[in-house]
């Protein structure tokens, strides 16, 4: 008789693991988060990162961009061997994540420059804008970088912090693009406490998530 180790199946509730699909190599594992930790967390730094000039935050995230310009190639294997894409396929989504950095930077430019009017009886009126708080992201296995960064990128830009929640299939992804992110910070070396918390786990924690 085997055991559901070794025919694959994982009953292990706590543990996320992530799985080479080509070879079925265990590629890396990690317990479960707890995401009311992390939202607390998230929601305690709230307020550092917003209180940052745009022009500051959107040059962290350029220097984000040219974190992963750097690691492209390692990111490009990563992906498809945690996704099991063609390298290709692989490369392409890097490229896209590199060129939704500038896009979510001019986008947030575009729209939201404060607006002043004159109304009737000398009433005056203006239109700013602020960050919203904290934002929960769940992410897709099929594209473990892109999709989430295209709703991080403009939430950062805009003065939000970020509890993402990967796929339970692709978290390492996730796990490097953090690190990635992290390593761009510390280049002001003054990261914000709490700006992107990383939460592992399955179906239960996004719902989590969702219901906060």
């Amino acid at each position: 008789m085997y055991s559901n180790e070794e025919i694959g199946i994982v009953t292990d509730p706590i543990e996320i693991r992530s799985y080479e699909p080509a070879t079925g190599a265990l590629l890396w594992s990690a317990p479960k988060g707890d995401a009311d930790t992390e939202i607390a967390i998230a929601r305690a730094g709230f307020g550092a990162w917003a209180g940052r000039a745009v022009a500051n935050r959107a040059e962290t995230l350029r220097r984000f961009g040219n974190v992963i310009r750097v690691r492209h190639a390692a990111l490009t294997d990563l992906l498809a061997r945690e996704t099991g894409k063609p390298l290709w396929a692989a490369h392409e989504e890097v490229d896209a994540a590199l060129a939704k950095v500038e896009l979510s930077i001019a986008a947030y430019g575009s729209r939201t420059g404060a607006q002043r009017f004159d109304g009737n009886l000398g009433v005056r009126m203006a239109v700013r804008h602020k960050p919203h708080g904290i934002l929960g992201v769940l992410g897709a296995h099929s594209f473990p970088l892109l999709q989430p960064l295209q709703h991080i990128l403009p939430a950062l830009i805009a003065g939000n912090n970020i509890v993402l929640k990967p796929s339970e299939k692709t978290p390492l992804t996730a796990l490097a693009t953090q690190a990635l992110f992290e390593k761009a910070l510390a280049r002001f070396g003054d990261a914000p406490t709490g700006l992107s918390q990383l939460l592992f786990g399955r179906r239960e924690v996004g719902e989590q998530i969702a219901a906060d």
